[in-house]
């Protein structure tokens, strides 16, 4: 197997049918992550200075394999439609927030969804995935879990994602 080198997610095996700029999978989680550059470039859109604003979405091709999935300019509220109940999918968001000084700054955040219909099979299989997307999703100021659509909106992802928050649980 040839060794690959990925920022973010360390030592990585490149496999059968996986090509090393496209799509990783981690040994330990099994999980590929495709669509990579287009991944790199819509965080590194939502993340430049001066953008308090922006979004992507991944999803699951099959048990195993991510992907982008869209993307938007907009607020947390134009993603919630996107988001599936019966499926675990994870996305970053950009949001505004204050700085101790009072200055305007970007919060960007990673937030894992689980859907209300999802099996609690499904949720053991892909426990371990969340972390390697998020590694791969790096850099990010905090790290959600969201179980409940109708509390997914700018205040509670910025009130849960404070460095003082006692929950990261959007519930």
């Amino acid at each position: 197997r040839d060794l690959v080198r990925s920022r973010g997610l360390g030592d990585v095996y490149k496999r059968q049918g996986i090509n090393a700029e496209y799509g990783l999978r981690s040994p330990t989680t099994m999980v590929s992550i495709l669509s990579q550059p287009e991944i790199r470039q819509a965080l590194h859109q939502i993340s430049q200075f001066g953008n308090y604003t922006g979004w992507f979405l991944l999803g699951y091709d099959n048990d195993n394999t991510v992907s982008l999935k869209a993307r938007g300019n907009g607020g947390v509220e134009e993603l919630v439609p996107l988001l599936k109940d019966n499926e675990i999918q994870y996305f970053v968001v950009r949001i505004l927030d204050q700085d101790k000084d009072g200055l305007e700054t970007g919060r960007t955040v990673f937030v894992t969804w689980t859907g209300s219909q999802v099996s609690v099979l499904k949720k053991g299989k892909k426990a371990t995935h969340a972390a390697t997307v998020a590694d791969f999703c790096s850099p990010h100021h905090a790290t959600l879990t969201a179980t409940n659509r109708d509390n997914i909106n700018t205040w509670t992802i910025k009130d849960r994602s404070g460095p003082l928050s006692g929950s990261h649980i959007i519930d």
